[in-house]
């Protein structure tokens, strides 16, 4: 009984210094909204930085301070242009998705989308207006097609077959067994890995982002 207590406060204290960490690095989950917030402009939407340099806070079990992330940066991307960021791990692609998609603001520079600092911005008409595809998307255990309409379940049953003529992939759609009414299994585990990204690309087309 001795030594389980001994393990029971191991762990106790284990966790009890995972709250402090969180609680003395007092972490807002997103930045402040403006008081006035800009609105996007119709349309196409740019994007750019202008000058930004990014660094993550370190955590209170770091003896090393880590370097930024993205160190004075600058670019612009006109509306409907398509850009490939090709990088090595750590050398800030992920960053600046979640820069765009404002899950945090630069230490310094502009991030700019159709013209407007974020910082200015309106938080949920830009996330309404912006899709960010992750490399490990979520499947429910549904047929494709639910999975495809569940982004945007206000859009015609029709909507999805459109979709899945204009990004190419009727071919794809057909070698399954029930094309779009093939089920994936929990998680998606039914389909391969570059599947399930096809079916999250559906989905983006579907919601068809500014």
């Amino acid at each position: 009984e001795f030594t389980e207590v001994i393990d029971q406060t191991q762990t106790a204290v284990a966790g009890m210094r995972r709250i402090l960490t969180v609680l003395a690095l007092d972490i807002e989950p997103v930045p402040p909204a403006p008081g006035t917030a800009v609105a996007l402009p119709a349309g196409a939407l740019s994007v750019g930085v202008d000058d930004v340099t990014f660094t993550y806070r370190p955590r209170l079990s770091d003896t090393a301070a880590s370097g930024p992330a993205l160190s004075d940066v600058t670019f612009h991307v006109p509306a409907g242009q398509s850009v490939a960021l090709v990088g090595a791990t750590g050398s800030g692609k992920t960053t600046l998705g979640k820069l765009f998609a404002r899950f945090a603001d630069p230490d310094t520079g502009t991030v700019r989308v159709g013209g407007v600092d974020l910082r200015s911005g309106d938080d949920v008409d830009l996330r309404r207006r912006l899709l960010i595809v992750s490399q490990e998307p979520f499947l429910f255990d549904e047929t494709i097609r639910s999975n495809v309409a569940f982004a945007a379940p206000e859009r015609e049953p029709a909507a999805v077959d459109e979709v899945v003529e204009r990004l190419s992939l009727g071919a794809w759609v057909s070698s399954l067994s029930e094309g779009l009414d093939t089920r994936v299994g929990e998680r998606g585990d039914s389909l391969s890995a570059g599947e399930r990204q096809l079916v999250a690309l559906l989905r983006a087309g579907l919601v068809d982002p500014d």
